[in-house]
């Protein structure tokens, strides 16, 4: 609201202008000597400028010398964040970007502030604040395969503006690679068998959870053997160095132990034709074993094959 002393003589009306924030001049007429503008934007310096006028439009129109006084609006609470979304996303992080023109700053921004839930679990709400300056920023520690419902919201002293939404369904990709030493152990061999010992923490939740695990067996360890569709004990008989196969369907050991001794060769595999089989090994000869994890059907990563392990004549 602007106010202005009453000039000596007489006057039809006061000419009020002044420069809209988009640069056009706007003009308001008033008999009053005072005038409410509205409209106008927060944080922002506007310079006014007062005319007496003295007649009509029809007759001789006289106009004073013009009055000027520049006045700065108030902070306001900022908009809405024009651009928010993801420029890298991993299982268990994202990073984001966002942009706040400056046109809806509408005062000193003090923060941004990223509030995210787990649409499957409202109580995993959580709140990370960013720097003024900031128009990128990480969030950590989130579930690979979960959703969850990203809001960012800018921040000035009289408090946070309007939310801007984005929702990201987390991925899910192969289990880390464990280090070469890590392979699985041997605990005991007869002639057609092996047993071998294997742990949960060979294998980081990091890209998802591990749901299965199977094993893989190779005499010949040359061979290629990081395919999905792996041959079974009875795709590798007429071979007379046998090649790489899975020796049983993936299943998960680890309900309610962390460690697992798995014996290869247990199984009678004559009247079993179809899928795997954990068909018996041949004497006196020289294996190489691997554990392969996987966070999805399609999804998986090996250990490093095992130090040799030879069954007895």
């Amino acid at each position: 609201s602007l106010k202005w002393d009453i000039p000596n003589g007489e006057y039809n009306d006061f000419d009020v202008q002044y420069l809209t924030a988009d640069n056009i001049l706007a003009q308001n007429i008033t008999t009053r000597n005072e005038i409410t503008i509205a409209d106008l934007r927060p944080h922002r310096n506007y310079t006014f400028t007062v005319v007496v006028r003295s007649g009509t439009e029809s007759s001789v129109l006289r106009s004073s010398s013009p009055l000027s006084a520049s006045f700065s609006t108030n902070e306001a609470v900022p908009g809405r964040v024009e651009r928010f979304h993801p420029i890298d996303v991993q299982p268990s992080e994202i990073v984001f970007e966002w942009l706040l023109p400056t046109s809806e700053a509408n005062g000193v921004i003090r923060q941004f502030s990223i509030t995210y839930m787990n649409v499957n679990n409202a109580t995993e709400r959580r709140i990370q604040q960013f720097e003024s300056s900031d128009v990128t920023g990480t969030i950590r520690n989130l579930k690979p395969g979960e959703t969850y419902i990203f809001k960012i919201q800018a921040k000035t002293s009289v408090g946070y503006g309007p939310e801007r939404e984005y929702k990201q369904t987390m991925p899910i990709l192969a289990p880390p690679r464990p280090a070469t030493q890590v392979v699985p152990t041997e605990v005991y061999r007869s002639s057609q068998t092996i047993q071998i010992r294997f742990r949960k923490n060979y294998f980081s939740d990091q890209n998802g959870p591990v749901r299965w695990y199977t094993i893989i067996v190779a005499e010949d360890d040359a061979k290629n053997a990081s395919g999905l569709e792996m041959p079974s004990w009875h795709d590798v008989q007429s071979y007379s160095v046998w090649l790489p196969y899975q020796a049983i369907d993936p299943y998960y050991p680890f309900e309610n132990r962390s460690v697992e001794d798995f014996t290869i060769g247990t199984e009678n595999c004559d009247n079993r034709k179809l899928g795997y089989c954990n068909g018996p090994l041949k004497s006196g000869t020289t294996y190489r074993v691997k554990v392969r994890a996987f966070t999805a059907p399609d999804k998986f990563t090996d250990t490093a094959y095992s130090f040799p392990i030879q069954t007895g004549e």
